[in-house]
């Protein structure tokens, strides 16, 4: 699984997408891929894009 997981972790840097859209060279840190047994009407799917704390910033502003 970690070499699909590192896979799709390339193809998704090599899109060029960057942080919050911005462009750059890296848009995903890490991908992990999770398998367990569940019924497909509870599939559970989880994707973590840009916590709040990322939209947070400081300034100072001197005279």
């Amino acid at each position: 699984m970690e070499a699909y997981e590192q896979e799709l972790c390339d193809a998704i840097n090599a899109l060029g997408i960057g942080p919050r859209g911005l462009g750059g060279d890296t848009t995903a840190l890490a991908v992990k891929v999770r398998s367990r047994f569940c019924h497909t009407a509870s599939l559970p799917v989880a994707v973590n894009i840009q916590c709040w704390c990322c939209r947070r910033c400081t300034r100072e502003v001197s005279r």
